[in-house]
């Protein structure tokens, strides 16, 4: 049996979800039976009975549609959908205004230069209201699908091209780095074990290997010079296996849990199992230096890692989460979590060299790597995998 297309903690991860309408109309009778119009169509209504109500609904909810009544009481409709839609976190919300009388050409555009999407005019039967929605909500998911593309062309492209600038730098470091890597060896071999210079050669040695991951890591970036191969990976099995290895090195030396709920029945997957593998480990690496620098808790929460996993409601798709309670991502930061020399400000620069590893890697597999926020301080890793045509997922 699948489970649903999300776990409950953050919304808009699946289109069939029930999508947010706010009617903002200080009439109660057309606000309530609004409401129940909707409601029976699937959608989720919120109902905001004056302008106050409407700007803390709005920006709490950050709801999909807004049906804004242009003579809102004692707020200008025209104004509050100005003020909100100037909001980043607002510009992709449709905003619908509704008047009670025919509306001018002048006053159409008008509305249309303060923000709004479109107009409607009253009285409009319900099969019309219902159909009109329908089409906004159209509109919006098929601009916000636009810009998730665009999005991820240009971060395809600032990966690429960061990829061969840092893989041509790492070839020119390796040279070098062997060699001090060599005499570090060479310094600890000649002098006593546990004096001051062998313990300076040791540390200099495992800064060599730091650096040397670092390198490896960077490779993965570069630019594909050839298709990548595909295979069939068991999930479940890589999923268990890395957390064998690496569940009690987390909680021994980091004090951070790692739950893992992998369900039973996930279908294989087309993906190159090695890269799978090195796709999970750099967001299990990434979560934990996450936690590593996470703000101090009043409420002592401990430091924890969850990995679940599910197959979609229409069997199209497996989703892998990894998930911790670190502090959440700035929003506008989001858009740059995946690339490699990002950072949030910690020491730990590997994390974000961990994330791009992986994004690339999910992108040479056909599959999606997104980073979300939740709203309970949680952070989301969400990698979703294309189930291959001809797999019985008992859907």
């Amino acid at each position: 049996m699948s489970e649903p297309d999300s776990f409950p903690r953050h919304r808009t991860v699946s289109a069939l979800q029930p999508e947010t309408i706010v009617v903002c109309d200080d009439d109660a009778d057309i606000r309530a039976a609004t409401g129940r119009l909707l409601r029976k169509e699937g959608h989720q209504v919120l109902e905001a009975a004056d302008g106050p109500q409407a700007i803390e609904m709005i920006r709490n909810h950050r709801p999909d549609l807004v049906l804004m009544d242009v003579d809102f009481g004692d707020a200008d409709g025209r104004d509050l959908c100005k003020l909100l839609k100037s909001e980043p976190e607002l510009n992709s919300t449709f905003f619908v205004l509704i008047s009670a009388t025919a509306v001018s050409s002048e006053e159409q555009i008008e509305g249309l230069e303060v923000g709004s999407d479109g107009y409607l005019t009253r009285p409009i039967g319900n099969r019309e209201l219902v159909v009109r929605v329908q089409a906004f909500l159209r509109i919006r998911r098929a601009e916000n699908a636009r810009r998730m593309a665009e999005q991820s062309l240009f971060q395809a492209q600032r990966l690429s091209a960061l990829g061969t600038l840092a893989s041509g730098m790492g070839h020119e470091i390796s040279n070098p780095l062997q060699g001090i890597l060599s005499y570090a060896q060479l310094i600890m071999e000649e002098v006593p074990q546990g004096s001051s210079a062998f313990e300076f050669a040791q540390q200099i040695l495992c800064e060599c290997y730091r650096i040397k991951e670092i390198i490896q890591t960077v490779q993965i970036l570069k630019p594909m010079q050839s298709m990548p191969e595909l295979g069939m990976a068991d999930l479940g099995s890589v999923a268990r296996s890395i957390a064998a290895l690496f569940g009690s090195e987390f909680q021994k030396e980091n004090q951070i849990s790692l739950v893992m709920e992998i369900a039973d029945d996930l279908p294989p997957i087309r993906f190159n199992p090695s890269e799978f593998r090195y796709c999970l480990v750099s967001l299990l690496a990434s979560a934990k230096d996450a936690l590593i620098m996470r703000s101090p808790r009043t409420d002592s929460t401990p430091k924890t890692i969850e990995v679940r996993s599910h197959t979609l409601s229409d069997g199209k798709a497996v989703r892998v989460l990894v998930s911790h309670n670190s502090d959440p991502i700035p929003e506008d930061a989001i858009a740059k979590v995946f690339d490699p020399f990002f950072t949030l400000g910690s020491r730990l620069q590997s994390q974000g060299l961990n994330l791009a590893a992986a994004y690339r890697i999910a992108q040479n597999q056909g599959a999606e790597l997104t980073v979300t926020n939740r709203e309970d301080e949680w952070v989301d890793y969400s990698l979703t995998v294309p189930i291959p045509s001809g797999i019985d997922t008992g859907m």
